[in-house]
């Protein structure tokens, strides 16, 4: 599911927010892009998750009430970091720029490196908006763009270096360090490619030593420590 105009280590994400933002000093949005350092854009990227996120669900349930291009609804007034997280440290920056129907503005990125979590059925939501033409809004994210020679700064980064983007606290989706040990009692189907597996789990947290069960799980070779993803 693709939907991000950035791109994380050459691959896209199923949705990406932008919060754009402007020197109080210019006194409106127009005005503060023709500055080159009069806006600010904050990118957050969206990831999937089993569960909704009811901060975000508010949002998903006015999309009914713009639909169509140039609609508006308001909706009520909520803590926006319920949402979105501060830019305080570990995220990444660059100058760029924005094109619309005129000219070229340039801005500054922000970067997030926490996703924000939500489910199929929000991002789904975000699928039947519409253009000025009636046109289903799908896939409208620019292609990648040369760096052009801008440098892509990481601020005040964390020692979490292990990915690009870290995972999102408190989320549905769980990182399980397991150990594979086969079961010496083969199935007594045909298939003797197939056995049933124990996987011990082992996590850093009170679900230490829980245990699951699969059944016919293929089997590999030189199967010994993986990382699964649940």
């Amino acid at each position: 599911m693709e939907g991000s105009e950035h791109t994380v280590d050459g691959g896209r994400l199923p949705a990406e927010m932008h919060v754009v933002t402007f020197k109080s000093c210019y006194l409106t949005q127009e005005a503060a892009l023709k500055e080159q350092d009069g806006c600010a854009t904050l990118v957050y990227f969206f990831k999937l998750q089993d569960a909704p996120n009811p901060a975000f669900q508010p949002i998903v349930d006015a999309l009914l009430d713009i639909q169509k291009a140039g609609s508006s609804k308001k909706i009520t007034p909520t803590v926006i970091t319920s949402l979105v997280r501060k830019f305080e440290s570990d995220f990444f920056l660059y100058w760029g720029s924005v094109s619309t129907t005129s000219c070229t503005h340039y801005l500054m990125w922000l970067i997030c490196r926490i996703p924000i979590a939500v489910n199929v059925e929000q991002i789904d939501a975000l699928r039947f908006i519409f253009d000025e033409n009636g046109e289903q809004l799908t896939r409208n994210f620019r292609q990648v763009q040369s760096t052009q020679e801008r440098t892509v700064l990481h601020v005040n980064p964390s020692p979490s270096k292990y990915s690009t983007l870290l995972q999102v606290p408190n989320s549905v989706t769980q990182i399980y360090r397991c150990e594979v040990i086969y079961n010496k009692n083969l199935t007594s189907d045909s298939d003797s490619k197939t056995n049933s597996l124990i996987l011990k789990l082992s996590l850093e947290d009170e679900q230490r030593k829980k245990r699951k069960k699969i059944k016919k799980y293929k089997m590999l070779n030189n199967l010994q420590k993986y990382i699964y993803e649940y």
